[in-house]
């Protein structure tokens, strides 16, 4: 672009032809852009062994140039002259630099500078920029990249315990320069996420080697690390990978509630492949504090409470990362965790979450029992679960595994009977789970998992369409997306409601557009029991609103009411029409609009209805005219505006119905071409 061309120029004198692409830029595009920034790359990566191959690529996005490149190295920047006369070139991790032009900086002028083969002496920052045009624009200078030559025979090394440049959150690690000749003044050096000058990293112990150590890596650890000598020495480089500490995912199959005699199969799984995994299992049980709170605290928790850990006597047997218990024995019923090591020293991951499963006897002492008879219930619905003791143990009590951690009898807000039985009649979504009973000494019953959905609602449909002449043939849908229960369909009608006793005893079945209405079921709602009701031939008498909902199960299980929907039946002779000015029903936004009520007998009281997005009582949509005829007029329709009007008298005829669809004010688009600065001719 233009603007990137002259970016800078100010000190320059332009000529009369680029004064005026200057002109035409500041009007064409607006005011210049930043100066281009390269990117520096270093390939195949920065820290080769000498006598490698290593080339530099410098990359300016912007085309509008042909560009050419130069190269330079990064040294340590030293004042020569006061603060504002003289100031770095770049900055690298807070650090100021001076730039030198490399002597052979030409061969790279193509936008790639290879360095081959690598020597030591090559070892350090570097930074590119580009030029071009005439007079010429020069961009900004890169980023600044390092890169690290080591020697085939360095004169020091560093050494990495553990012997691997992957690491973990949390994990040990020690540095060490390994001294090879009589050199000294050796120091670790790094390059991470923290700006450092220190000996050793910050939070890390300094010992004699040099040796830099940490007991606990942290993420901004990840980074280079090397060993330097007073005297500009380098031995070789170490990039240091950090990801944060692995949690394994401990799976339950086929499922958590196996009778006795199935085979289970407990999963432990870590994602990171870095190491080769072994894997420990463990049994948890309950916590019991046996030393001071600093010295003593659970392994894990679940669901709110302590846990400590006991590893299997046979956990060996799961190392490679399954570990089967067959055939499952009441005695398994109980609470399992993961964890995985590898590496050398070892290293272990954290512990996976807990998880639980319950081994169902052949003939329990006890059953759970559940009415109404199914796992899979809706919110609001009744539930009432029972343990029935099936010989002469006592103690039982229900027990349960929900989204909410409770202690008490029964779950907060049921109710608690003898039995001992737990029941509500409002069931909520964190009821979901899994139930059991549970006696004194520790026998179980049958476990169930509960699965809760939302109270279904359904969506009914009017086919073909909301406004059928007289004759036609109307079809009312109703239809369940959920299909656990083997539906049935009521159907009702919606008539203006009227309070027959206080609010508190008394209240709206429903509520359309804001108004409240009560539900009458048809006479013959049977014969849609299928999903679909069918009026034909479609009769005046057929106008007004519709509602259904769907009923199954055993006790009978009812869905909340649907959307009312409303259709009009038109007369093949109707008492009035609607005239609509200008005659289309496809309108846009900011047009005028007429409707008009004319009664074509005696009758009276007609008056303008519709419905739209908004929900109005008044006379005429808001905003409107309202005229004699009646007529309801605008000079500015609007998007909300669109919808079914009709004409409808005080005895309740109608007119014919009116779908006005609406679309924003069109905006044409202008183009010119070939181009917007042609030559004179």
């Amino acid at each position: 672009m233009f603007t990137s061309f002259l970016r800078g120029q100010d000190s320059m004198k332009l000529s009369g032809s680029y004064q005026l692409l200057w002109t035409i830029s500041l009007v064409l595009l607006g005011q210049p852009e930043g100066r281009p920034r390269p990117v520096l790359r270093v390939c195949p990566h920065s820290w080769p062994a000498e006598g490698d191959s290593v080339t530099l690529s410098c990359e300016v996005r912007d085309t509008s140039l042909i560009w050419t490149f130069l190269w330079y190295r990064a040294v340590p920047y030293r004042r020569t002259a006061p603060f504002r006369e003289d100031s770095p070139d770049v900055r690298d991790r807070g650090s100021p630099y001076s730039v030198e032009l490399l002597s052979d900086s030409s061969r790279g002028a193509g936008g790639s500078y290879t360095l081959s083969p690598a020597a030591l002496k090559h070892t350090g920052l570097y930074v590119c920029r580009a030029e071009g045009g005439d007079p010429t624009y020069q961009t900004d200078y890169s980023d600044v990249k390092g890169f690290w030559v080591t020697g085939l025979s360095p004169p020091a090394s560093l050494v990495i315990r553990p012997n691997r440049t992957q690491l973990f959150e949390s994990e040990s690690l020690s540095l060490s320069c390994e001294v090879l000749d009589n050199s000294t003044g050796w120091r670790l050096r790094w390059k991470t996420m923290r700006e450092e000058t220190s000996d050793c990293p910050i939070g890390w112990r300094s010992e004699a080697g040099p040796t830099c150590s940490t007991s606990n890596l942290e993420i901004w650890n990840r980074g280079v690390y090397w060993c330097e000598s007073q005297s500009g020495q380098h031995s070789n480089a170490v990039n240091i990978t950090m990801n944060r500490t692995p949690r394994p995912v401990l799976r339950v199959s086929p499922h958590s509630w196996p009778a006795e005699g199935d085979s289970v199969t407990l999963s432990c799984e870590v994602r990171d492949t870095s190491l080769n995994w072994t894997f420990l299992w463990y049994r948890a049980v309950p916590y019991r504090r046996t030393a001071p709170f600093r010295e003593d605290s659970p392994d894990v928790r679940y669901r709110g409470s302590p846990y400590s850990l006991k590893l299997l006597s046979d956990s060996s047997r799961g190392a490679g990362g399954s570990y089967t218990l067959s055939p499952a024995a009441l005695k398994h019923t109980g609470l399992y965790v993961c964890r995985a090591e590898g590496g050398d020293p070892t290293y272990q991951t954290d512990y996976s979450d807990v998880k639980r499963f319950w081994v169902t006897g052949l003939s329990p002492p006890a059953s759970l029992v559940i009415r109404p008879n199914r796992t899979q219930l809706f919110e609001s619905e009744s539930l009432s679960l029972s343990c029935e003791g099936l010989d002469n143990s006592t103690g039982w009590r229900l027990r349960w595994e929900t989204m909410r951690e409770e202690t008490s009898d029964c779950p907060n807000g049921w109710r608690s009977e003898a039995g001992p039985t737990c029941s509500t009649s409002n069931l909520e979504i964190w009821n979901r789970g899994v139930y059991w009973c549970e006696s004194q000494s520790g026998q179980h019953s049958n476990a169930v998992n509960i699965t809760m959905n939302r109270t279904p609602r359904p969506v009914l449909r009017v086919s073909p369409h909301s406004w059928p002449a007289e004759g036609d043939s109307v079809t009312l849908s109703c239809e369940v997306r959920d299909t656990s229960l083997n539906w049935t369909f009521l159907w009702y009608r919606a008539v203006p409601y009227t309070r027959t006793a206080p609010f508190r005893e008394d209240s709206a079945d429903v509520r359309d557009r804001g108004s409240p209405y009560s539900l009458k079921l048809l006479s013959d709602s049977s014969r849609g029991a299928g999903g679909s009701y069918t009026l034909s031939p479609a009769a005046l008498k057929h106008t007004g609103l519709y509602v259904c909902r769907a009923e199954g199960g055993d006790p009978t299980y009812q869905t909340d009411y649907s959307d009312v929907k409303r259709f009009w039946v038109t007369g093949l002779s109707p008492p009035a029409s609607l005239v609509i000015r200008p005659n289309r029903t496809q309108l846009f936004e900011s047009e005028s609009l007429s409707l008009s009520c004319e009664g074509l007998d005696n009758s009276t009281g007609w008056r303008l209805r519709w419905e739209t997005t908004r929900e109005e009582t008044s006379d005429c949509p808001n905003g409107w005219r309202s005229e004699a005829g009646p007529t309801c007029s605008t000079s500015n329709l609007e998007i909300w505006n669109r919808g079914v009007y009709w004409c409808e008298s005080q005895s309740g005829q109608h007119s014919n119905a009116v779908n006005i669809t609406m679309n924003r004010t069109p905006r044409p688009v202008l183009r010119v071409s070939p181009h917007s600065w042609p030559a004179e001719e």
